[in-house]
């Protein structure tokens, strides 16, 4: 999986966030900054980073104390080529926060910073544990099938007896459920 994640070449991302997305993305791929060589790309990785910010302290003078920021990345995964090849793709969401001291404007643009520095590392844990659970499917065929899962054992007490969808009032069709 390892050499998986390491032939992803992120594409180049626009402003400050987006720079701080890709170079987390790299590390966390075991990557340098500038990620594969011409010649290592295997896979492209095509991500488009989303801030939105709201105030949620409001004082009685009607500015904010502090702000939340919401990040959502929409990311896909293909093998370049003409025509490249979709492979997988996915959303993943952070929230961070961060306080605005009253007369610091330095001190709230740092506590800006540091909360999307954050966000951006937070959002690529997500993004690389995505993507490392797809290279990891044997259905996929790009890597070897891992170990044989350990067999469920129930635990003490649970009911695995099949349960008619009917006789728990739902719809037909459903499949079967469980106790």
């Amino acid at each position: 999986m390892r050499a998986q994640l390491q032939g992803v070449r992120v594409e180049v991302l626009q402003e400050r966030f987006g720079q701080l997305l890709r170079r987390a993305l790299y590390q966390r791929m075991g990557q340098d900054v500038g990620g594969p060589g011409a010649g290592e790309v295997r896979y492209q990785l095509r991500v488009a980073p989303v801030l939105q910010q709201e105030a949620v302290g409001i004082q009685r003078d009607g500015t904010s104390s502090r702000v939340r920021t919401i990040g959502t990345v929409n990311w896909l995964l293909a093998q370049p080529g003409p025509p490249p090849v979709t492979l997988a793709s996915g959303v993943e969401r952070s929230i961070e926060a961060y306080n605005i001291p009253p007369s610091q404007f330095f001190a709230s643009d740092s506590s800006r910073e540091f909360a999307e520095q954050r966000l951006a590392e937070t959002l690529a844990d997500l993004t690389v544990t995505r993507l490392a659970i797809f290279f990891r499917q044997p259905d996929t065929g790009l890597v070897a099938p891992a170990d044989p899962s350990p067999p469920v054992v129930p635990l003490p007490g649970a009911d695995l007896t099949p349960v008619d969808p009917a006789a728990r009032g739902l719809p037909p069709g459903l499949g079967t459920r469980f106790r």
